[in-house]
Order: structure tokens, then C-alpha cells, then sequence
């Protein structure tokens, strides 16, 4: 899953992604709530690192440049 998820990501644009990812910061604490123990809303919100996770990278790549 994480996989395919990685393969989605990667197709999007750079403009794409960071507004994926702004939309997951934004509501991470209502998307929690309907999709636990996902990895990437669990470190959005609990700040749990995953440095083998290439989601959780890229996120903190993005949140690191904005």
C-alpha cells in the first residue's frame, strides 16, 4: 500500500503535492479520526517519526520549505 501510495505521489506536480500536502496538515486532526493508524497523520499529529517511510520524507521535506 505504501507503495502505490509512493507511486501516486510521485506522478502528482510539485504544486500538486504541496497541496496534498497542506490539505493532510490542515484536517490531519479530522483524518485521523476516520482512517488511525495511518502513518503519516499519526506523525502530523503525534509528531511520531518514521525516517524509513518515503510519505513521512517527503512530508517533512515539504513542511521543512514551508
Amino acid at each position: 500500500m505504501i507503495e502505490t501510495l509512493t507511486q501516486n505521489i510521485s506522478k502528482l506536480t510539485a504544486i500538486e503535492q504541496s497541496q496534498l500536502f497542506k490539505m493532510l496538515s490542515d484536517n490531519a486532526n479530522i483524518l485521523i479520526k476516520v482512517i488511525p493508524n495511518a502513518p503519516l497523520l499519526e506523525y502530523i499529529v503525534n509528531g511520531h517519526t518514521d525516517n524509513t517511510n518515503p510519505i513521512i520524507q517527503a512530508y517533512a521535506t515539504w513542511k521543512s520549505n514551508n
